[in-house]
């Protein structure tokens, strides 16, 4: 039932889309000056020419059993004329579109921590509807994450360059002209990490990995509520490590923890019922993250070192 519902839903926003699209008054104009030509075509159609001031030749347009000579003529010049105008128009706005798109820019920022998304990078899936030139910004994290033991410092210090690199990338361009799209596959508080290095970043679409599809997809269904519980919190002294660990997807592995962190107290922020592929909701996702900064600025007024 769920599947029929996602469906019609899909099949629903795609109509809408094509109702408000936006129309193309040129195309419009050619269309009914067309139409108005065509009409005028009607039965035995006769062209006469003649000069005027032995200069300039004037044609003559008539039809058989339709308008008289002198109405068809004008209603033909009309036509044309209104034909060659919309074709202006056309141009016009192709030059103004164009000239638009290369004013603006698109940074697509992909992470990898995970999983290879190589032979399908977040580039060739950002919609059509984002206009402008793509830069892809990479942040490859695997080989951080994939050393033995891990070396998470490395690839915090690796990301906390976003920033910096998006402002050498972005140069003298407005932020109103600067899209950021950003997506990838890294343990869950890294993705936090990294949501709230470009929270402030303009323009921001986010998307994720579908395992089941093995391709991007937007963040497009409902929230349905759904949030963190956060457990340990209240029992944080000040001191100066402590653990937050998170479970959305996957549950954290406390035995690995305990095992890296050895003595450290744990902030835990569980999302109830952790499941891969499920969270695909924009509002919930940034619900999340605020649960996830407002976890940090309680940790610090408690004298952690954040």
């Amino acid at each position: 039932m769920s599947e029929i519902l996602k469906w019609a839903m899909g099949l629903g926003s795609l109509l809408v889309g094509y109702w408000v699209r936006k129309r193309n008054l040129g195309l419009a104009i050619m269309a009914t000056s067309a139409g108005i030509i065509a009409s005028q075509s009607a039965g035995n159609f006769d062209v006469e020419a003649q000069h005027v001031f032995g200069l300039v030749e004037v044609f003559k347009f008539s039809t058989s059993g339709g308008l008289d000579a002198l109405a068809s003529t004008v209603m033909v010049y009309l036509g044309a004329i209104g034909f060659l105008a919309g074709g202006y128009v056309v141009l016009r706005d192709w030059h103004a579109d164009r000239k638009d798109r290369d004013s603006r820019r698109v940074a697509v920022i992909e992470f990898r921590g995970l999983v290879d998304t190589s032979d399908k990078p977040l580039a060739s899936a950002v919609p059509a509807r984002i206009v402008g030139r793509r830069d892809t910004l990479l942040r490859d994290l695997r080989t951080w994450l994939n050393a033995k033991p891990p070396s998470i410092q490395a690839a915090l210090d690796d990301l906390v360059q976003l920033p910096r690199d998006l402002k050498v990338w972005r140069a003298d361009n407005s932020r109103a002209n600067v899209q950021v799209v950003t997506g990838g596959m890294m343990p869950v508080s890294l993705q936090f990490y990294a949501g709230m290095l470009l929270d402030d970043e303009g323009q921001l679409l986010v998307m994720d990995w579908d395992r089941t599809r093995e391709d991007w997809r937007e963040l497009t269904e409902p929230d349905l509520g759904i949030r963190f519980d956060v457990q340990g919190l209240d029992d944080i002294k000040a001191q100066t490590d402590v653990v937050l660990a998170v479970s959305a997807s996957y549950r954290a592995e406390f035995q690995d923890i305990e095992k890296a962190f050895p003595g450290l107290p744990i902030v835990h922020l569980e999302r109830p019922d952790p499941t891969v592929n499920t969270i695909w909701s924009d509002a919930e996702v940034r619900a999340l993250k605020q649960q996830f900064t407002d976890t940090l600025c309680r940790l610090g007024k408690a004298g952690v070192c954040v």
